[in-house]
């Protein structure tokens, strides 16, 4: 590779840097295999810019950012692919929004992390040659999760402060029962069988001339994935769930298959705040109480 690289080359470089740092992570083996998908997904998005398929890489750059918002425990940011997507788009790199800490520790703490990641914004921005991206990009996404780290420990903090009101947001699939206006019949029926399932379906981004649906059950060894819909037809085309960290993930095509799929998956019993080490400790936990 050349010490200089065209948009679409620099764009699969971040994305394969990207992916080794996923790979990179030590987390809970709850959040190893969330990891390790988002890494293959980015590793899909460096091969479809590496052959100038930039529609393909754009869904793959999508499905990572939905593992980032479906398993915060990964600690990337939602719209880190800005990171990979910025040579082509010239947008601006990925700041968090401010925290909003009710320590002056935590307040120091934000301030010096936000500092240090506009120095490497700066740095990565003018990154034109393979060094220079290798040098900078694992140390924005490092000091990124150390920012989501932070919001986590400012958000339990501010919770213990009386005069601190309750974050009252939504988690991601905690909605009530999803709209489905535009839907065949069929295809309502499969997203309610998701929802007796508790997968909990929202809508996530559109994209092109489909729709996802997002699936996110409670807990960290809850089901986890997508349902994708037609735009026009309002049929289910296909679908993605990983019945749990740990698990191997079960892909169909079809509104049939996708039923099928849906229907054999168990329910979860995981619970939000599980402390067991892997899904089959956090089954054992439930099938014993």
């Amino acid at each position: 590779m050349s010490s200089t690289m065209n948009g679409a080359a620099q764009a699969a470089l971040r994305a394969r840097i990207a992916a080794g740092v996923a790979r990179g992570r030590v987390a809970p083996p709850a959040t190893l295999t969330a990891l390790y998908f988002m890494a293959s997904h980015l590793d899909r998005a460096a091969e479809a810019l590496d052959g100038n398929a930039h529609q393909e890489a754009q869904a793959a750059l999508n499905d990572a950012s939905e593992i980032a918002l479906l398993q915060p425990g990964t600690r990337f940011p939602t719209n880190f692919v800005d990171y990979i997507t910025a040579p082509l788009t010239n947008g601006p790199l990925p700041m968090p929004s401010p925290l909003t800490p009710g320590t002056p520790a935590h307040v120091q703490e934000e301030v010096s992390l936000r500092q240090r990641l506009v120095a490497v914004h700066a740095q990565l921005a003018q990154a034109r040659s393979v060094p220079a991206t290798y040098a900078w990009l694992p140390s924005a996404l490092a000091l990124q999760r150390d920012l989501v780290k932070l919001a986590e420990v400012v958000h339990h903090t501010n919770a213990t402060i009386p005069t601190t009101p309750p974050d009252t947001e939504p988690l991601p699939g905690t909605a009530p029962a999803i709209e489905l206006d535009g839907l065949t019949t069929y295809s309502i029926g499969i997203i309610r069988l998701a929802e007796t399932k508790g997968m909990r379906p929202t809508w996530g981004h559109p994209r092109g001339n489909s729709r996802r649906i997002v699936l996110n059950s409670a807990g960290p060894h809850g089901t986890f994935g997508s349902i994708t819909v037609g735009r026009a037809s309002g049929k289910v085309l296909r679908a993605e769930v990983i019945p749990g960290n740990g698990a191997r993930p079960r892909r169909a095509q079809g509104t049939n298959n996708v039923r099928a799929l849906i229907n054999g998956i168990s329910p979860s019993a995981c619970s939000p705040g599980c402390a067991a080490s892997d899904a089959d400790a956090c089954a054992s936990r439930a099938y014993k109480k």
